[in-house]
């Protein structure tokens, strides 16, 4: 997308919002919501394969080791999630 095209972008979705600004308002809060169960289902998926590895160590001991790299990459690919819940961002300029 180059910005030209993302500044028309942003100009439709102003102009949208000025005309209908609960539909506008709707949307929003949809993707929000989108987003934020997402991530919410990556986190428990994580928490799962988490919780799956520990009852594999008690079920069948062999698995130890398995046992301890799962935790350790469910960390792994929950912590850029947990981070991102964190950032701001910045609202771009509308008008040239």
């Amino acid at each position: 997308m180059t910005r030209e095209e993302f500044d028309a972008l942003i100009l439709r979705y102003e102009k949208i919002s000025r005309e209908r600004p609960r539909l506008y308002l709707a949307r929003i809060v949809g993707l929000v919501i989108l987003a934020y169960g997402y991530l919410l289902l990556v986190l428990l998926g994580t928490l799962a394969l988490s919780l799956l590895m520990v009852v594999m160590v008690f079920a069948a001991p062999a698995t130890i080791k398995l046992a301890l790299l799962g935790p350790s990459s469910s960390a792994a690919c929950s912590w850029p999630c947990c981070a991102g819940c964190r950032c701001a961002s910045s609202r771009p300029a509308a008008g040239p």
